[in-house]
């Protein structure tokens, strides 16, 4: 009988020690991935956008937005164009891409002056958060 017992527990522990927790929690890192220098030239689309927890992605439906090395863009829906610029530039020890559209008539666009934290710019994608973690904005190159 005590031999039963001792296989039991010994069965239960390995069974107790064998399981493992896994979490749908992706681990943060503490410096942002940054491996381009600028935006990279090109056409971009909004892939996206998040307004206070809400997915307001749509509302970026069929923009393109072309950045040029010259520090400014142009977002295009059909036949609307309007120009802005973006900077990066540190600040607050972090890494931040401003942008502008300062005669956006759009109101989805008007939402997009921002100056963002940078948490992963790459050639094909660029992610951004504002400081207060309300608004989240990731774009995409076009191939």
């Amino acid at each position: 009988m005590k031999r039963i017992i001792t296989l039991a527990v010994i069965c239960i522990t390995i069974c107790l020690t064998a399981c493992t927790h896994k979490s749908n929690v992706l681990p943060t890192s503490s410096s942002p991935v940054i491996t381009a220098g600028n935006p990279a030239t090109g056409e971009w689309t909004v892939i996206l956008y998040t307004n206070e927890g809400v997915d307001e992605t749509p509302d970026f439906d069929n923009y393109t937005f072309t950045f040029s090395s010259n520090g400014t863009f142009t977002a295009t829906r059909g036949s609307l164009s309007v120009n802005g610029t973006w900077l990066r530039k540190a600040d607050d020890s972090k890494e931040k891409l401003l942008l502008d559209i300062s005669s956006a008539t759009d109101s989805h666009l008007a939402e997009l002056n921002e100056d963002w934290i940078i948490s992963l710019m790459t050639d094909q994608n660029i992610n951004l958060a504002d400081d207060k973690g309300r608004h989240e904005l990731k774009f995409q190159k076009v191939q």
